[in-house]
C-alpha cells in the first residue's frame, strides 16, 4: 500500500505545529500580548500566581471572553521598572 504524496512526513507535521502553519515556530512579535502561562514562564512562577496578581491589580491584563492577554510592551516595562508593591523595607 503506498502513501500519498501528500502525507506529511513526522518532521513536516512537526515543524507546522499545531495549527499546521509553516509559521508555528516564528519567533514572537514584540508587540503581541502574553498569555498567562508564559508570564509565569518569565517570572518562574505559577501560572495561579499570576492570575492573582491580575486580580489584585500588579500586572495589566485584558480578558478576552475567558482568556487573560498581558501586553508585552506594558509587562517588559513593569519587569524593567520594577513590579509595584517590591519597594525596599
Amino acid at each position: 500500500m503506498s502513501v500519498p504524496s501528500t502525507a506529511l512526513s513526522d518532521d513536516e507535521r512537526k515543524a507546522r505545529g499545531r495549527n499546521g502553519s509553516r509559521g508555528a515556530r516564528d519567533p514572537p512579535n514584540p508587540m503581541s500580548p502574553l498569555t498567562v502561562k508564559e508570564c509565569a514562564a518569565i517570572l518562574k512562577v505559577n501560572p495561579k500566581t499570576v492570575y492573582e496578581g491580575i486580580r489584585k491589580g500588579q500586572i495589566p491584563a485584558i480578558r478576552v471572553s475567558k482568556l487573560f492577554l498581558i501586553p508585552r510592551p506594558v509587562f517588559e516595562r513593569m519587569l524593567r521598572d520594577g513590579a509595584a508593591g517590591t519597594e525596599a523595607a
